[in-house]
């Protein structure tokens, strides 16, 4: 069998962004923070096999939101801290 080499070529574009927000302050002896982001990523990959190549696309979004505390305890002794957080992300290829 003869088999004729060929390039193969593949791209990859991607995007992404992403905006957030916090806030912190004190209150009753204790530091805490607010935070949440939101972002967005596309990706699209190319194979290149022919003029016009099939695309594969990705998009997902996500969220995080979250909060943390800190005080000090037992004459400055020690130090507790506390954190929640929440990230999703959603998306879809095509």
């Amino acid at each position: 069998m003869d088999f004729a080499r060929q390039p193969y070529y593949r791209r990859i574009e991607r995007q992404g962004r992403a905006f957030g927000a916090s806030a912190s302050g004190s209150a009753v002896g204790a530091v805490w923070a607010l935070f949440a982001e939101t972002t967005r990523l596309d990706e699209r990959q190319y194979s290149q096999r022919r003029r016009t190549p099939d695309t594969d696309t990705w998009g997902a979004d996500g969220v995080t939101v979250g909060a943390s505390v800190q005080r000090r305890l037992l004459g400055s002794r020690v130090l507790v801290t506390g954190f929640a957080g929440y990230p999703s992300a959603e998306g879809k290829a095509t």
